[in-house]
């Protein structure tokens, strides 16, 4: 064999090993559009080509998950969380956001947490990049909040903290931005409801307001329940004060027993539940609000009794939340 040919088949065999490298670098979309819904909002959206739909993704990822799906190349997961929009204050939820999330992945300047804010379908998208642990490995979390008609979107990403993240974040962002909104049906949040979880409850003096908004019977572990209270506080005072206010002056109650708070469900991680809970411990300014929730655990399936306490709320009565009759079934 002569020098030329074998200077050909070694230039040949290098440019097959290069093509090789750049196919297993460039990453594309899959032509296959992912259905999915949740609360009666359905969706389309296009993942990496390498990623595969996972139908056990309540089980992996999260109790709330509508969808989920894992890179087959590594060590990459995501998985979708879909709630309604209406209701919700979406009044600077991106800076807000941003300092909630920092304050939950310990960042002491929230400066230090990417954000990036952009328009798809003529709504806002909220990104933020965290350098967290998933599965005890440690990985980039690409958290999406997706603006779109009737909803907001959270698509959380966990990708490998390996040689190829940067190129990964980029089809990332492509798949997010295949999203779209394709059908909405009306359906409820909660399987019953009732005149206490319909209207808006007002509770005031000098110096704050409680606008009780609606409360929600939550399943968790073991067929126990809780019950979740979302209210406003307005400051009217003249300092700052905490929304966790609330726990001091708000007594809850069935048969006479007081009721435990409780955290945040861990199926409701990662969801606006889950934002507006971190809200409690805020200090608000004289003058303005802020809108949070509580958590209650239940002891049976009698109403339940919130007693305000008399010095801050002179004469006020006793409020009940009728709890639905699905809670024994």
């Amino acid at each position: 064999m002569s020098l030329a040919k074998k200077n050909s088949n070694k230039s040949l065999f290098l440019l097959v090993i290069v093509l090789m490298f750049l196919a297993g670098c460039t990453q594309k979309l899959s032509d296959k559009k992912e259905k999915f819904n949740g609360n009666g909002i359905s969706y389309e959206m296009k993942l990496p080509s390498s990623w595969e739909v996972q139908k056990d993704h309540k089980e992996k990822y999260n109790e709330a998950a509508s969808f989920g799906a894992k890179d087959k190349k590594s060590n990459s997961d995501m998985f979708v969380l879909i709630n309604k929009k209406v209701g919700m204050d979406l009044k600077g939820f991106g800076d807000k956001t941003r300092t909630e999330l920092s304050e939950a992945y310990g960042y002491k300047d929230e400066k230090e947490l990417y954000m990036n804010t952009f328009e798809l379908n003529k709504f806002p998208v909220y990104k933020y990049t965290v350098y967290s642990t998933f599965k005890e490995k440690k990985v980039w979390g690409h958290l999406y909040y997706v603006e779109t008609e009737h909803s907001l979107v959270q698509l959380i990403f966990y990708s490998a903290d390996d040689s190829n993240y940067e190129k990964r974040a980029e089809i990332i962002d492509e798949s997010v931005r295949s999203l779209v909104e394709t059908s909405y049906k009306e359906v409820s949040d909660e399987p019953v409801k009732d005149k206490a979880s319909e209207e808006t409850v007002e509770i005031k003096n000098d110096q704050l307001t409680f606008s009780i908004k609606g409360f929600q019977v939550l399943d968790i572990k073991n067929n126990d329940k809780i019950v979740s209270v979302r209210f406003d506080m307005m400051n009217n005072s003249e300092e700052a004060i905490s929304a966790e206010r609330w726990l001091q002056l708000i007594k809850m109650k069935q048969n006479e027993e007081e009721l435990k708070s409780t955290d945040l469900p861990e199926a409701k991680k990662g969801t606006v539940m889950e934002t507006q809970f971190l809200k409690l411990k805020e200090m608000v300014k004289p003058g303005e609000s802020i809108e949070t929730i509580v958590f209650y655990e239940l002891l049976d399936e009698e109403p339940v009794i919130l007693s305000f306490d008399q010095e801050a709320f002179n004469d006020q009565e006793d409020m009940v939340l009728d709890i639905p009759e699905y809670y024994a079934k």
